[in-house]
């Protein structure tokens, strides 16, 4: 099984689980609608044997596998993201959205050449369990799982784009705390927006990414 067969296969167990749970409580527990915008910081995680999909080679041109740590091959990047979703039964967040992530190269691998940009454009979803029920309560942490199918892009100035298709799973976590209710239910969230991937396409940049967002949540 090819390493996207298996992500994708990860990916849409974890989310069948979760989901059929939602549907189960569905009928006897309202459901609240929700919209987020989020920002955040990447940190760069994990190994890489080359660098969204530009491999490493040796004097002769040839492809090598160094392994390098995250440190030494990818710089601190950038992300932006939206939402939107329900929670189903007090508790349970299910969202689509879209993300797009800038990854920097590091400066000290490129000798010579133009450092491309790379750029990752995502449809994302997510599946997180609030710890507490938000309509009687003035915070709440969350955790849960969040699947990313997108296209990653190499961009230079003096060739073509580059794109592959590539795919990342990875936790999500946080917490959430209430800022604004009005009288028919609706209310507003300042949150902590965090996800680290475990798990990537190989032509995939790994983050750990540390952020935050505002949520708006109705009937």
């Amino acid at each position: 099984m090819t390493q996207y067969a298996k992500l994708a296969l990860a990916a849409l167990t974890a989310v069948l689980v979760l989901a059929g749970s939602s549907v189960a409580v569905e009928r006897v527990a309202p459901r609240l609608n929700v919209i987020e915008f989020y920002g955040g910081y990447a940190i760069p995680v994990g190994t890489y044997n080359n660098l969204a999909g530009i491999p490493f080679v040796d004097e002769l041109g040839f492809p090598v596998n160094l392994g390098l740590d995250a440190d030494d091959a990818w710089d601190p990047g950038f992300c932006l993201g939206v939402n939107y979703g329900q929670v189903n039964n007090q508790h349970l967040a299910v969202t689509l959205g879209f993300l797009y992530t800038r990854a920097n190269i590091d400066d000290d691998l490129v000798f010579g050449i133009e450092r491309p940009k790379v750029n990752v454009y995502d449809v994302s979803a997510n599946v997180n369990w609030l710890f507490l029920d938000l309509r009687h309560n003035p915070w709440s942490p969350h955790f849960g799982v969040g699947f990313r199918a997108g296209l990653t892009e190499q961009s230079y100035r003096a060739f073509s784009n580059e794109y592959e298709l590539t795919l990342d799973l990875g936790f999500n976590f946080g917490a959430e705390a209430k800022v604004w209710t009005d009288r028919h239910g609706a209310f507003m969230t300042l949150a902590s927006i965090n996800h680290w991937s475990f798990t990537a396409s190989d032509e995939r940049p790994r983050a750990l990414e540390i952020g935050g967002g505002l949520k708006y949540y109705w009937r």
